[in-house]
């Protein structure tokens, strides 16, 4: 997968315009060769990638998904219309620069695919786990972020990062994002919604909830307890005080 770097990408279009005895249209088809020589373990590689995030449980930007099959779809129509027939001489310096385009796009959407879907990966639920008594709310502020469960009480969710900043897209104490908005979906301060409701099962609110949010430390994946106010769910780390230090801390 790291073969299909933008920077082999590049060698290649640096050696279709190099010199040496062969002519420019030698040069030019050779480069072509080379290139959809990529093509099939490109098309590998996004597969693999989509069968190890699977879109169903996808929670990222959904234009970094529709870029991967977008470039996918473009590499797969490449190789198969220019690299298996004779088309590819048919204004082959073009030809060459589109593909290279595309490669190089289809490389990096699935980087960033791979990015963010690893954030939204379903998380374990809580099992072994330090006592709350010996995590303090500055060990998990900008080191840990919460996972929320789904329908299936699977923790697929992502729901944002325990951070003190405010102004970080991802933090949920922004009021203004997607994880801290009293508005947002995917807010455990929405009182209206699956994860901040006083009535929803799922809720880091609600005091009797069953499967409320957990928090994961970032380093090693490793879930630290539940995101809840819940006292009977062990190990715990209380939803209000720890929104409280977080906004006191960040003077939010």
């Amino acid at each position: 997968m790291k073969r299909l770097a933008l920077v082999t990408l590049v060698a290649v279009a640096t050696l279709a315009g190099s010199g040496g005895d062969a002519s420019a249209d030698e040069r030019t088809a050779a480069s072509i060769a080379d290139i959809c020589a990529l093509g099939p373990g490109l098309l590998s590689a996004v597969n693999t990638t989509v069968s190890t995030y699977p879109y169903q449980t996808y929670t990222g930007p959904p234009d970094i998904l529709t870029n991967l099959f977008y470039y996918a779809d473009a590499v797969e129509m490449l190789d198969t219309v220019w690299c298996r027939t004779a088309s590819q001489m048919s204004h082959p310096e073009g030809i060459r620069n589109t593909m290279l385009w595309h490669y190089g796009n289809a490389s990096q959407a699935m980087r960033d695919y791979q990015q963010a879907a690893s954030r939204s990966a379903p998380a374990p639920a809580p099992t072994a786990a330090p006592a709350p008594a010996s995590i303090s709310f500055d060990q998990l502020d900008g080191r840990s972020f919460v996972m929320g469960a789904d329908t299936e009480n699977h923790y697929a969710q992502f729901l944002g990062d325990v951070s003190s900043n405010c102004f970080a897209a991802n933090s949920i104490t922004n009021e203004f994002g997607a994880y801290g908005s009293e508005f947002s979906a995917t807010s455990i301060r929405n009182e209206f919604g699956a994860w901040g409701s006083q009535f929803s099962t799922r809720s880091a609110t609600n005091e009797f909830a069953s499967t409320p949010p957990i928090v994961v430390r970032t380093s090693d994946q490793k879930v630290i307890g539940y995101l809840s106010e819940n006292i009977a769910k062990l190990p715990r780390i209380d939803t209000s005080n720890l929104l409280g230090y977080l906004k006191g801390a960040g003077g939010c």
